[in-house]
Formats: structure tokens, C-alpha cells, sequence
């Protein structure tokens, strides 16, 4: 998203990650590693888009999370929405209720300390593929694009390593899950159980206290 804003002088953008294991080992860099993460030759667009058709389009990707049910210690997601399909979004903040059904959890997005109202004008950046089947295909957005890279976004991770030489981890905390309470008096057993390996961490549903109290698996 650093990388994307950059390049496109865009308000916003929006990028995923293409598998839930994607990484950056500390150590030398090199064009395998930005493969690892960036497989595609995807190009970058920047878009019009209203203050409405972004909420849409985070709801969109937001439909990735399972709804939070009384009782869950974990998050989980929709195995019918795979991780790439869920993007994280730069230029605003924002929160994600997961106490609400799809449609309904983006909350409080706020654009340069003010909240974004749904007539407000800005640009976004995003990929051509998820331009085309997500923003056109789903009619979330209705604008086109006013401006394409003429190189692609690997490529401008690879100029963005070599101009900085040395990169590290950042977290600029703009986005937050609310709407569940994931605290329980038996959550250090569960991370216990987790950790040596005598319980599994589904990624399509949550550890949910209630239901494991009536396997047995906790008392």
C-alpha cells in the first residue's frame, strides 16, 4: 500500500496478500523474495471513487470474516472467500464490527482525521485485476480508470527496496476489529492446547468456548 500510494499519488489504496503465508525472512533481499509475495504482473490503477462506493467496496472485502458469536475466542473466515480476496486498505481509518452480518461492518472510516462522508470525491489504487473483478464486476464502483502504471507492481516493490536498501515491518494501526470479546478465563489453556499442537486453529471457524465445553475439551 506504501509502495501503491507512491506511485499513484492516490487518497486511498487497497492491496492483499496473496497467500496467508507470505513473508519477508529477515536477511538479504532478493527477486525470488518479492515473487514469494508479488507473483503476478498486475498493474496499478487510480480510480474516482465516492465516499459510498469505497465503504462498498470494504464491505466487500470485509465479507472475508466469519460473523463473531457469543462464546468465540479466535477469529475465523469464510472458506468460500479465500485470503487474496481480502483487502487492507491505506489513506483511511477504519473499523470492522464483526458483531454485524456482511454488508454491514464497516464503521467509523475516517479520511484525514474527519469522517468520510458517503459524497465525498477521492482516489483510489488499486490493481487492474481486482479493478476489473471486483470494482466492475460486482458494480461497486462506478468510475474508470484515470491513470494505469506503465510498469508493474513488482516491479515498483524492487525500486522501492533499492531505494530504501534496508526495509522493516511497519504497523500504522489505521484499521481494528470491534464488535467481539475474544477474553475468556479459559483462553491461556486454549493458547496452551494450541501451542503444543493437542488443538487445531480452524481457519473457517472460530475456537468457540461453549462448543468445546460440550466436546469435553475443556471442563
Amino acid at each position: 500500500n506504501e509502495v501503491q500510494l507512491k506511485n499513484s499519488g492516490a487518497d486511498v489504496s487497497a492491496a492483499a496478500l496473496f497467500a496467508d503465508t507470505s513473508d519477508i525472512p529477515e536477511g538479504p533481499i532478493n527477486y525470488g523474495t518479492i515473487f514469494g509475495i508479488y507473483m503476478y504482473d498486475n498493474t496499478l490503477y487510480r480510480v474516482p471513487v465516492t465516499g459510498a462506493e469505497l465503504k462498498a467496496y470494504m464491505e466487500w472485502s470485509a465479507a472475508c470474516y466469519n460473523q463473531y458469536k457469543p462464546g468465540d475466542v479466535s477469529i475465523s473466515f469464510n472458506p468460500e472467500k479465500p485470503g487474496y480476496l481480502y483487502d487492507m486498505f491505506a489513506g483511511v481509518d477504519y473499523e470492522i464490527d464483526l458483531s454485524q452480518p456482511v454488508g454491514k461492518r464497516i464503521k467509523n472510516v475516517m479520511f484525514k482525521g474527519k469522517p468520510l462522508s458517503d459524497d465525498q470525491q477521492l482516489t483510489l489504487a488499486v490493481n487492474n485485476y481486482r479493478y476489473s473483478s471486483a470494482l466492475k464486476a460486482q458494480k461497486l464502483v462506478a468510475g474508470t480508470k484515470e491513470w494505469e502504471s506503465p510498469n508493474s507492481i513488482r516491479d515498483m516493490l524492487v525500486a522501492h527496496i533499492k531505494e530504501q536498501e534496508v526495509i522493516h515491518p511497519k504497523v500504522d494501526n489505521n484499521w481494528r476489529i470491534v464488535g467481539v470479546n475474544l477474553s475468556s478465563p479459559y483462553r491461556n489453556e486454549l493458547i496452551k492446547l494450541v501451542n503444543e499442537g493437542k488443538l487445531e486453529v480452524p481457519y473457517a471457524k472460530s475456537l468457540n468456548i461453549n462448543e468445546l465445553k460440550s466436546k469435553g475439551v475443556i471442563k
